[in-house]
């Protein structure tokens, strides 16, 4: 007995010894496993997204490491898969890559670790002893087994949900556009359309789905939410009370949130209402959409400049109108957009604005004359119709910037 006790405690000695060399290796072995699988098993859908790609590097990682930690413990080893693993194998069914591709994937990449095995094996001298390769390769199959296993769930579950959100979204756009929906469909919804009051949002983002849980989480409104594509949710909150802005901010801060872009309505009351609320969201999402930065955009505080992104003429014309007179050959168009900015942020204060430029106050007096001569009015004269053209003229300039396409009107 003590003999065989002896012989396994030398077995998991050298395994351990096998495990340590390839855990210095990590990010090199990695990446070879990456390279093997994408050459052994080449996926057309998968390889024209960026974040896919990124996706099963993330996923390989984190399933080498799980790995080395079952080839150290043994075949009596058993944990979840890696939260990488299955959030690959949903991403994968939502990307339309055939589960075949994603198994045989699987078994290359097993295929890989194990030549990588042997060559350590052989380097530490341990090629014959048969107690150490036995537990390594027992587990490493029993490995793939269970990898394999919960992978084709994950995929299979995510299926399943992909079908149940797009006939949600269906109802919703029927719902949305006024056709008849029946009782059944109704009652899939779980949600009470002629509650008190409800708020549409827009998340948008690789965490759009996570950051309206943690809404519903942290509230108690009943959440409708339907997926529009991978990183596009459409939500309403309903209840009794009526939600604010606010509200929502704490809430996405307190789950570290604050940051996905998040288009708001407004509040509204029953059926009716909760169609405003959503086509207020709609319109705001159009700002969110231009915005490089997170964080909630509020229907009313971006109304205006909204609409100007929708009516492609209504923008230009603004921006002819009242900031085309502060251009000039020398660039000088630029500083004095910065300088009605400055003045605006500090609500005509010449002390602050002259401060948040830089410059003395005499110097923010003469710029302003400059500008109400050029435009040929006193500013507070059309200071809204200026303000709401700066903003549409940076929106469109980070439209362009982030690849958006024009939105036209009608």
């Amino acid at each position: 007995m003590r003999s065989t006790e002896n012989g396994q405690a030398t077995a998991l000695e050298s395994v351990r010894a096998v495990v340590d060399r390839l855990r210095a290796r990590h990010d090199e072995i990695a990446q070879a496993i990456y390279d093997r699988i994408r050459e052994a098993v080449p996926d057309s859908v998968g390889a024209r997204d960026p974040t896919y790609q990124a996706g099963v590097l993330a996923a390989v990682n984190a399933v080498l490491s799980y790995s080395l930690d079952a080839i150290e413990h043994g075949p009596g080893w058993s944990r979840p898969i890696p939260p990488e693993a299955a959030a690959q194998a949903r991403r994968a069914a939502r990307a339309g890559v055939c589960m075949s591709v994603v198994l045989r994937r699987y078994v290359a990449g097993h295929r890989a670790l194990g030549e990588l095995i042997n060559e350590e094996t052989e380097r530490l001298g341990l090629s014959s002893d048969g107690a150490a390769l036995q537990h390594v390769h027992g587990t490493q199959e029993a490995l793939l087994d269970h990898l394999m296993a919960a992978t084709a769930h994950e995929y299979d579950q995510e299926l399943k949900r992909i079908g149940c959100s797009r006939h949600r979204l269906e109802i919703v756009r029927k719902l949305l556009s006024s056709d008849p929906v029946d009782h059944a469909e109704l009652a899939e919804l779980d949600y009470e359309l002629n509650a008190s009051w409800h708020l549409g949002l827009i998340a948008t983002g690789a965490s759009a789905e996570d950051a309206v849980r943690g809404l519903n989480a942290g509230l108690p409104h009943k959440l409708l939410q339907v997926s529009c594509d991978d990183e596009t949710v459409w939500a309403w909150l309903g209840g009794s009370q009526k939600l604010t802005v606010t509200d929502i901010e704490r809430l996405l801060a307190t789950n570290g949130l604050a940051g996905v872009p998040l288009a708001a309505g407004e509040p509204a009351r029953g059926i009716e209402g909760w169609r405003q609320t959503h086509r207020s969201a709609r319109v705001a999402h159009l700002v969110t959409r231009c915005r490089p930065h997170g964080g909630i955009t509020r229907y009313l505080d971006v109304a205006l400049e909204a609409t100007a992104l929708q009516d492609e003429a209504l923008g230009a014309a603004l921006i002819e109108g009242y900031l085309s007179p502060l251009d000039d050959e020398h660039g000088g168009g630029l500083a004095r957009r910065r300088t009605l900015r400055a003045i605006f942020d500090a609500e005509h204060n010449i002390s602050s604005a002259a401060s948040a430029l830089k410059v003395d106050r005499r110097t923010v007096h003469r710029w302003l004359g400059e500008i109400e001569r050029r435009l040929g009015y006193r500013l507070h004269e059309h200071q809204a119709e200026i303000e709401i053209a700066l903003r549409v003229e940076h929106l469109r300039g980070d439209r362009q910037a982030n690849g958006t396409p024009p939105t036209r009107s009608g």
